[in-house]
């Protein structure tokens, strides 16, 4: 029993042991690096009333002591434990998707001129700029990392792929569009019927819209928490897919 694991090798290592404690055997082949990004401008917490952190690595890179007593909401359980970790004092925790973070923030935000500090990677979430802006805050954006496709492992996705049947984990879409040039590049779009894929997003799914799958599972909260549930339930339903 089979599962392809495409995170960055740290998230990666942790996943594999819970898995492989259920009984699977996994294989560890990141898709994606991830890069630091220097912070250009001065950040003043006077400044700022609440962080929002949509991904552990927004808290991995962003490493500023005089933040941790400021107001902070984050969205899923592995982000909310990371600023736990870090130090953060004063969070709220939207346990799921983007959307129910936008009605965690609606709740507590809407209409009081905060201002709303995210770092987060390169890549602009304007669908959450747009909403916090629409409810009378005011949104800054701050790049702290970027993602860039990588393949670590070609070897490894090669004969994983060429192995048949198996599960394979796609949780960004920066790691679908990887998945998909490797697959195309090493002229493995026949030997894509026989694996089932489970993705934390419809917007995921649009990525791999150009190849065949046995089955595309979307979780319906995307976090790991979540993933693990799913993998075990497919695991004791018996269904033909590792």
């Amino acid at each position: 029993m089979k599962v392809l694991l495409t995170r960055p090798k740290s998230d990666s290592d942790e996943l594999a042991k819970k898995l492989e404690s259920l009984g699977f055997k996994t294989y560890k082949n990141p898709l994606i690096k991830i890069k630091k990004i220097k912070i250009s401008k001065n950040l003043y917490p006077n400044s700022y009333d609440l962080i929002i952190f949509t991904s552990k690595n927004g808290i991995k890179f962003f490493q500023n002591e005089i933040f941790k007593s400021k107001k902070t909401l984050t969205i899923g359980q592995g982000t909310f434990k990371e600023a736990k970790k870090k130090g953060y004092k004063n969070i709220l925790c939207a346990d799921g998707s983007i959307k129910e973070l936008k009605e965690l923030f609606a709740q507590n935000f809407r209409n009081t001129k905060s201002s709303v500090l995210h770092p987060t990677s390169i890549e602009i979430r304007q669908d959450l700029k747009n909403f916090i802006e629409r409810n009378g805050c005011n949104y800054i954006n701050l790049p702290v990392y970027e993602t860039e496709k990588h393949n670590f492992s070609p070897d490894l996705f090669k004969s994983f792929i060429l192995s048949g049947s198996g599960l394979i984990t796609l949780l960004s879409q920066k790691t679908a569009e990887s998945f998909v040039d490797n697959i195309s590049q090493m002229n493995l779009n026949n030997y894509c019927s026989d694996k089932t894929l489970v993705v934390f997003s419809e917007a995921i799914k649009l990525k791999l819209e150009k190849l065949s799958f046995k089955k595309i599972i979307i979780l319906g909260k995307p976090n790991e928490e979540n993933l693990l549930y799913t993998i075990r339930k497919l695991l004791t339903k018996n269904e033909d897919i590792l």
